[in-house]
Parts: structure tokens; sequence; C-alpha cells
């Protein structure tokens, strides 16, 4: 399954101006697959471009993950590694993300 993913820009309008000014684009494109036994694996790197300081983030990884009960009601748990192949100094090199997600389904009683 190849999902849309999200786009986003931030810029900032109001506030103090003791603040450091937010002017950026982020884009999330997503690919998942489900395997059997409720595993998954997919790939929805958050990829930054800073208009400001004319820098990119650009994440390469992948999540794994399992959707499983717990009591009656039914969760996802996925966890994931991302190497930053380009990213503006200073910043880390890499993200771990962890996810659990309540899953509420439709129709069902």
């Amino acid at each position: 399954m190849v999902e849309r993913g999200s786009r986003i820009h931030f810029v900032s309008f109001a506030g103090s101006r003791h603040r450091a000014e937010v002017n950026f684009t982020s884009i999330e494109p997503q690919v998942s697959y489900t395997l059997e036994n409720g595993r998954s694996m997919q790939t929805s790197p958050t990829i930054t471009y800073d208009w400001t300081a004319e820098a990119w983030t650009l994440p390469l990884g992948a999540d794994v993950g399992k959707t499983f009960t717990i009591g009656a009601q039914p969760v996802s748990l996925s966890v994931g590694g991302y190497g930053l192949v380009k990213r503006p100094n200073g910043d880390p090199s890499s993200i771990v993300r962890v996810q659990l997600t309540w899953i509420f389904p439709s129709g069902q009683q």
C-alpha cells in the first residue's frame, strides 16, 4: 500500500520578536506493507527544508510493527530507525522512533 503522506509549511506570522523566525516545509511520504499475523513494515521519513537557513533534513530508514490486542482493545506498536543522510550542522545523525496507536475500528459492536 502506498499512502499519500502529508505536506505542510510552517511560517512565523505573530508573536514575540525575540523568538527565532520559523519558515520551513515538511513532507512525509509513506510506504507501508502489511505481512501475516499483524506484522508490518513501513518507511515514512519526515523530510524538511528550512528556507531561512537553506538547509535540508533528509532521513533514510524504516519501521517495523505489530498489531495486537490489550484486552479487547486493538493496538499497533512500531519501532524504527532513521539515519540523517543530509542535515544541518549540529543536528543529530540519527533518529529512533517508537509509536503506539490505539485502533478503533468502525462498524464493530
